[in-house]
């Protein structure tokens, strides 16, 4: 579960083969009430918290390093990404109600991005169409 922007908590799918490796984790780890927390004391991370982190991490590396650069916000874009292209069935409502967002409008605009999959699907059932 995650706040929203409005605070109201929502339930959030959690990928099955996740759950044992979050159980042993939690087993290895020092006792608490959140399985992810600061460090120094048994608080949850938050968004800045963890944007914060991942900047140490990015002025750690190499300048010429091909790896991008990602905030948490980037998380739930590929996040949402990944969600549609990995299932077909899933709606843009499906995709709002996940992700908390007011309008279908926000999802399809700014979370659902274009992919070579998807592009090599829609040619393929362009192509499929019996009009000759």
């Amino acid at each position: 579960m995650g706040p929203q922007k409005n605070s109201v908590r929502r339930v959030i799918p959690l990928n099955a083969k996740l759950l044992p490796l979050l159980r042993r984790y939690r087993l290895q780890s020092v006792p608490g009430k959140y399985i992810f927390r600061t460090v120094a004391k048994d608080k949850p991370l938050t968004r800045q918290y963890i944007d914060w982190q991942l900047r140490n991490v990015y002025a750690t590396l190499d300048p010429d390093s091909k790896l991008p650069r990602i905030t948490t916000h980037g998380l739930r874009h590929t996040f949402a990404s990944l969600v549609f292209e990995s299932n077909p069935e899933v709606t843009p409502k499906d995709m709002q109600n996940l992700l908390g967002d007011e309008t279908m409008r926000v999802v399809m605009e700014i979370y659902v991005h274009a992919t070579k999959e998807g592009r090599d699907r829609t040619r393929q059932a362009v192509n499929s169409l019996n009009i000759l």
